[in-house]
């Protein structure tokens, strides 16, 4: 199970417009594959960012916000 972060942790890591699926999982408290799972469900924004090996993914702060019920 992740880590618990601080609220104060959650806000600063939220100013970004995107933010990295590690932080997105460490702040809605869930693993990798759930935020794998969210994005191919839709109900996370994000941005696929190729590479040489596997994709990466960064998560619209504001998806995640919603998830929070901390819209703002």
């Amino acid at each position: 199970m992740p880590d618990i972060m601080t609220e104060e942790k959650i806000k600063q890591t939220l100013v970004a417009a995107f933010i990295t699926a590690a932080s997105a999982a460490d702040i809605l408290a869930v693993g990798h594959s759930t935020i794998y799972r969210w994005i191919n469900e839709g109900r996370l924004e994000s941005l696929k960012i190729p590479g040489p090996g596997k994709p990466t993914y960064r998560i619209k702060s504001s998806s995640v916000r919603r998830l929070l019920g901390t819209v703002g």
